[in-house]
């Protein structure tokens, strides 16, 4: 792909952005629903049948989890690049 701003990629470069998942809500600690955290939302497909769902007052998945949806994406360090919209740190 062509980016937009920042450098070229190689082709073996392996495209990602820089997402965080979010803690829980009330403990501030790795975001779980309870029992399970983003990990088993990605694992498992969990994001569109359960990820709406605040099941234990820590969030919801769509909110906290970077594979959900939600996270935060943090700032490059350096330069980036655009493709279809989403910015990639270089």
């Amino acid at each position: 792909p062509e980016p937009k701003h920042g450098r070229q990629l190689s082709h073996s470069e392996e495209l990602s952005p820089t997402c965080t998942d979010l803690p829980g809500a009330l403990s501030g600690d790795i975001w779980s629903d309870g029992t399970n955290g983003c990990d088993a939302y990605s694992a498992n497909g969990w994001c569109e049948d359960y990820g709406n769902t605040d099941y234990n007052g820590e969030g919801m998945a769509t909110d906290t989890c970077c594979v959900c949806g939600g996270g935060v994406i943090a700032p490059c360090p350096n330069d980036y690049l655009v493709v279809n919209g989403v910015k990639y740190c270089g």
